[in-house]
């Protein structure tokens, strides 16, 4: 009997990771052209262009899709079979509804990446230091854009409470950031030449959306916890 509770928990959990992905890579179709694009460039300038417009597109293409993915996870945990109903005009609203808010929220974040990054290029070139000091900016920041997506996703707030909530989430788990965003780019890093590149490639976005929900759930969890306490 307890075999067969585990495998289908198991069954459940590849079949919400599978969905993820798959629905993370429909709303992304931009992106993946953009790596297709970038494997065909020839020249630093080439693939300085296309990062550039892969940045551009981070308010209108990633950041829906991250809200998307976001919300999708908490109707999964919401069903208590793992299998929600209705799911595509589920995902069809959640677009909609969210799309504004998400635009706002990552127009922001995508300045502060394009600078972070092109001061990395320029500043990180000439100093060595200065390329990590940069990286761990750049963590933090991904982070940080991750928790007010996150808020976007969950809470009906000001723009200026999502970018504000999601600053506070960084820095009260700084360590989570770091580790959390080293660890995707190290995976990506060490399975990109291996055989396990494209499982690893597939099944990264919902990861990420599940690691993004759990800092925000023990987020919100504490809160409450401090709210009550006193």
């Amino acid at each position: 009997m307890n075999f067969m509770r585990m495998a289908d928990g198991l069954a459940h959990t590849v079949y919400q990771f599978i969905v993820l992905s798959i629905l993370w890579f429909m709303l992304d179709l931009p992106y993946a052209a953009l790596m297709m694009m970038v494997s065909y460039a020839k020249t630093p300038d080439e693939i300085k262009s296309i990062t550039l417009l892969a940045v551009a597109l981070i308010p209108f293409v990633l950041s829906p899709a991250l809200v998307v993915v976001d919300r999708v996870i908490r109707r999964f945990r919401a069903e208590p079979e793992g299998v929600p109903t209705k799911l595509i005009p589920f995902i069809c609203s959640s677009y909609r509804q969210n799309y504004w808010a998400s635009c706002a929220v990552g127009a922001v974040y995508a300045v502060m990446i394009g600078l972070i990054a092109n001061a990395a290029l320029v500043y990180g070139a000439q100093f060595a230091i200065l390329f990590w000091v940069y990286a761990l900016f750049f963590g933090l920041t991904a982070f940080s854009y991750l928790m007010s997506l996150a808020f976007v996703a969950g809470r009906n707030e000001t723009f200026g409470q999502y970018l504000k909530n999601g600053l506070l989430v960084t820095l009260g788990n700084p360590l989570k950031a770091v580790l959390g965003i080293g660890l995707v780019g190290a995976t990506v890093y060490l399975t990109f030449h291996s055989t396990l590149f494209p499982i690893v490639f597939f099944f990264l976005p919902a990861v990420i959306g599940k690691f993004a929900q759990a800092v925000y759930q023990h987020t919100i969890a504490k809160l409450i916890n401090i709210k009550e306490a006193n």
